[in-house]
């Protein structure tokens, strides 16, 4: 299981129905609260792909302005990931890691590592 946290922001006149409809959703729990509207949402997710369509999710409730994440904790699936990356073959690297269309808001999760990387 993964577990992200994610910083979820909301005009401070919506903000108790919006955290009213995260603590809603069974995969997520509203943990702390800014009464400016931001607040830390903790996310359980089975994997990457899964983590990141909640990622999308959270974006696009009402009255969302935004939602990052700001730490991430998984089990042995990432570590698959990161050695796929840092094999030459770019085969290895999951669709959903190296696609830029998915959200045109952000660069891939796959973009911005290898950013970081030494390819």
């Amino acid at each position: 299981m993964n577990i992200s946290a994610i910083l979820v922001c909301t005009p401070p006149e919506h903000l108790l129905p919006f955290q009213e409809s995260l603590n809603a959703l069974p995969w997520a729990e509203v943990h702390h609260v800014e009464e400016d509207g931001r607040m830390i949402v903790i996310v359980e997710g089975e994997n990457t792909e899964e983590d990141l369509a909640r990622i999308k999710a959270l974006k696009a409730m009402p009255h969302a302005i935004s939602a990052t994440m700001i730490q991430y904790c998984f089990e042995d699936e990432m570590q698959g990931m990161w050695d796929a990356t840092h094999q030459a073959d770019p085969e290895h690297i999951p669709q959903y890691l190296d696609n830029n269309d998915m959200d045109q808001k952000a660069p891939g999760v796959y973009q911005s590592m290898k950013g970081l990387s030494d390819f």
